[in-house]
Parts: C-alpha cells; sequence; structure tokens
C-alpha cells in the first residue's frame, strides 16, 4: 500500500498521473481522494429518495470551491460525478485563478466551474453548488462542527442544516487510511449528538 496526497504536486494533471502510475505496482489510498468522502455521500444521500433521482439526469451547473492548492481535489471530485452520472468531460480551461468546462450529459450539458478559495486554511474542498434545470440548488460549506448544508427549490422554501463530525481534517482522513473508525455523526432520537472523537 502506498500512502499519497495529490494536493502536494504543484500541477494536478502531474498529480493524477502520478497516481495512475503507481496504481500499477501497489494499492494507493490517497488522502485527496478521502478527503473528498463526506462531500460524496452527501451528494449521493441529497439525491437518494426515489421522487429526487430524477433530477441527477438534471444537473445543470456545478461550482466546487477549493483550497487554492488542492484543485485535484475538485478534479477528482468531478471525475467521480462523471462516472456515476455517464457524463462526458470536455477539457477544463483556465480562467483566472479558476478552471471552467462543461460535461456533456444525456439530456444536458454540465457547466463546471472550479474556484480556488482563498479563506480555506486545510487542504481539500472548501464548499460545492449543485443546480439542476428542475430549480433545486443543492449547497454545502465546509464549517465548524461540520458540512453546512442549504438546499432550495425555486417552487419552495429554502432548507439549512449542519451534518456533525462530517467536514473532516487530516487526523480523519490519515485515520481512515489506517482503517481506524473516526469522526462518525451519531444520531440520538431526532437530535445530533456531537461526533465521535478520533
Amino acid at each position: 500500500m502506498v500512502l499519497a496526497d495529490s494536493v502536494d504536486a504543484a500541477d494536478p494533471r502531474e498529480a493524477i498521473e502520478r497516481a495512475r502510475e503507481l496504481e500499477q505496482r501497489a494499492y494507493v489510498v490517497d488522502l485527496a481522494w478521502l478527503r473528498s468522502t463526506p462531500w460524496r455521500e452527501r451528494i449521493a444521500a441529497a439525491f437518494d429518495p426515489p421522487a429526487l433521482r430524477t433530477e441527477l439526469g438534471m444537473i445543470s451547473a456545478i461550482t466546487i470551491n477549493h483550497h487554492p492548492d488542492s484543485a485535484v481535489a475538485a478534479l477528482l471530485l468531478v471525475g467521480w460525478l462523471a462516472s456515476r452520472l455517464d457524463w462526458q468531460l470536455s477539457p477544463l480551461v483556465p480562467r483566472g485563478d479558476a478552471y471552467e468546462g462543461k460535461a456533456h450529459g444525456r439530456r444536458q450539458d454540465v457547466v463546471l466551474r472550479l474556484v480556488p478559495h482563498v479563506r480555506q486554511q486545510v487542504p481539500g474542498l472548501a464548499g460545492l453548488e449543485i443546480e439542476t434545470a428542475g430549480g433545486r440548488t443543492l449547497s454545502l460549506e465546509r464549517g465548524p462542527g461540520g458540512l453546512h448544508a442549504r438546499e432550495k427549490h425555486r417552487r419552495g422554501p429554502t432548507r439549512e442544516w449542519t451534518i456533525l463530525g462530517a467536514s473532516r481534517g487530516e487526523e480523519a482522513s490519515w485515520a481512515k487510511a489506517s482503517g481506524r473508525r473516526c469522526c462518525a455523526t451519531r444520531r440520538t432520537g431526532r437530535r445530533s449528538a456531537p461526533p465521535a472523537r478520533c
């Protein structure tokens, strides 16, 4: 097993190529990928109810905010979405500090924006926003105690909540790579309890 962190490379393309080369010789655990786990879990959960699954095919735009040195983390998340939703990705092009491009879905194109977030203190993702052609917007932002979620629909109210312990940092990523349990969200009745300590 090789423990790597793709955000250490200066160029995201080099980081992904390096991981692919290492993968030919060993099992690679990439901390940049592990840091995206709570984000991937929340995106999947947001579209899990049967009534909302059709909205997956209606995603029209995604903006991902990331630490200035963690563009590769945003690229990995876009790659995961493309692989799950059968999108064909066009090359992302630099626009100032951001990267912009499109993915071609079955029904429509998806506008992609990867934007550095200068106030982000730790490696990885800072936030994301997913918009659908049906008028639904899901936003996730890293914050104290977890991911702050906001969901709004143009024909309904806005809902906001915090997913406790879901904004894991370095200690949790290392724990996951080494197989230890860490920072699980606990629920007691209708209220969420504080996350377990690592």
